[in-house]
């Protein structure tokens, strides 16, 4: 049962993968991006503390989804099946 559950989400997450991984770096460099603008642009510095932190932890999230997604593929790939990913 278990196998075939590693199967079923190997499968969707090997199809949906062009599609997470440029959500996951659009949203991560434009996170980041914001958190730097929060620093240097007047207007923006008056945001608290707390909101600077949520904007950095979101970027380095989907930092950490961007970078670990093939991995998680690669752990879910079934034995009999050889893969490649490029980006």
């Amino acid at each position: 049962m278990l196998s075939i559950i590693k199967l079923i989400l190997f499968h969707i997450l090997f199809s949906l993968r062009g599609i997470v991984l440029g959500i996951s770096r659009l949203l991560a460099f434009s996170s980041l991006v914001v958190f730097m603008l929060t620093f240097y642009i007047y207007q923006l510095s008056a945001i608290p503390f707390v909101a600077k932190a949520m904007l950095l932890t979101v970027g380095i999230f989907f930092t950490l989804v961007f970078w670990l997604y093939d991995y998680l593929i690669f752990y879910l790939k079934p034995k009999m099946i050889d893969i490649m990913l490029t980006k």
